[in-house]
């Protein structure tokens, strides 16, 4: 455990110093269309990657990516699917089914988190320690509808470049709606923010939108 620790607060020195001292805010361009920008898989990924660390007493107690499977994200992957693994990769398609399928009608994420604590890192849980929640209109949120813990593997690292051997990986799920039917964002929003909430603090990684034609 100590060792484990040891190599974790080492990781988030070393990784905390270059995504938040070299971070900017990137607007995302709502309006532009994926699969006709001629974007990259990478320019796409980044745009949709948000990440953020909580701080507790003065050591880092959580360090979390999280990527929003828009459907600008989806026709990327589909673009460089080939590129990345070669037409024949079977395996691969059922390692990444949760990207197909129904996951339209939800609002989903895929994280990866790092926590300072090995029993910290387990927002499948009921009794976790974490709570997530889709900030929306108002600042209106919801709670997921499912939290889904991924096992990592060498072909899901190439498609998530954040994901290490320190990292424990999720696909969250949140309904498009609030209770009242209205939706929680849309493309003529501002944007969304996804919060980590704990009595250790919390993280809010926001996905800000352009409107610029």
């Amino acid at each position: 455990m100590k060792k484990f620790q040891f190599f974790t607060i080492l990781f988030f020195l070393l990784t905390g110093f270059v995504f938040f001292n070299c971070k900017k805010e990137v607007l995302i361009p709502v309006h532009e269309n994926a699969s006709k920008s001629g974007k990259s898989y990478d320019h796409v990924f980044h745009l949709w990657t948000k990440n953020q660390a909580i701080y507790h007493d003065f050591e880092t107690v959580l360090f979390a990516n999280a990527t929003y499977h828009s459907s600008d994200f989806r026709i990327a992957f589909a673009n460089a699917y080939e590129n990345i693994f070669g037409s024949g990769s079977e395996y691969l398609k059922e390692v990444l089914l949760y990207l197909q399928g129904d996951s339209e009608d939800y609002h989903e994420f895929f994280m990866g988190i790092i926590t300072g604590k090995l029993e910290w890192n387990e927002l499948e849980t009921e009794d976790s320690i974490w709570q997530l929640r889709l900030i929306g209109k108002e600042q209106k949120f919801l709670l997921p509808i499912s939290i889904k813990h991924i096992r990592i593997n060498e072909n899901l690292k190439v498609v998530y470049p954040y994901l290490n051997s320190f990292t424990r990986a999720y696909l969250v799920r949140f309904k498009k709606n609030f209770p009242d039917g209205t939706p929680v964002f849309t493309k003529y929003s501002d944007g969304f923010a996804l919060e980590i909430v704990s009595s250790l603090g919390i993280a809010k990684l926001e996905w800000k939108f352009s409107h610029k034609l």
